[in-house]
């Protein structure tokens, strides 16, 4: 499971195993980056994919997902809307997005269902992930709080 919260160019994404287990926090702001493991160790940074890349293995377009994970195609990217003017699937780089459900909350349709995919990279390795969202919290930076007291809304807990 995971859990995001974003203010302006800063995010925190939580990524925890079952019951919370093994949780790692990636915090960012514009000029770094860190990474709490599970295991209790901290890694510095200025760059959240490369962190996430060396220290797991990962490549996660961290600077994309605050696009996609509200339902906005973000920079150099080829996409589709459904009839209602929502997005329905995008295309970047190596990476297909397909949003197959939204809610409305507050007024806004945001993403309830994602299924993110990557094709095979050099090695061969495909990154397949399917995100039903569990609650939406929007608010100022000042209004929304996540689990840990910190400041910066929205969340997105999938």
């Amino acid at each position: 499971n995971f859990a995001w919260s974003q203010s302006g160019s800063r995010f925190r994404l939580r990524l925890g195993g079952p019951w919370g287990q093994g949780a790692a926090i990636l915090e960012a702001e514009p000029d770094r980056v860190t990474l709490d493991t599970g295991e209790g160790r901290r890694y510095r940074g200025t760059d959240a994919r490369s962190l996430l890349a060396s220290v797991y293995g990962w490549d996660i377009p961290v600077a994309a997902l605050r696009y996609w994970l509200v339902g906005l195609p973000g920079p150099r990217t080829q996409f589709s809307l459904d009839e209602y003017g929502r997005l329905a699937r995008l295309t970047w780089q190596d990476w297909r997005i397909v949003y197959s459900g939204y809610e409305q909350v507050d007024g806004r349709a945001l993403p309830s269902s994602i299924r993110i995919e990557r094709e095979p990279d050099a090695r061969g390795s495909v990154a397949r992930v399917k995100l039903a969202v569990d609650q939406w919290r929007l608010g100022r930076a000042s209004d929304a709080a996540d689990a840990n007291g910190d400041n910066s809304g929205p969340i997105f807990s999938p």
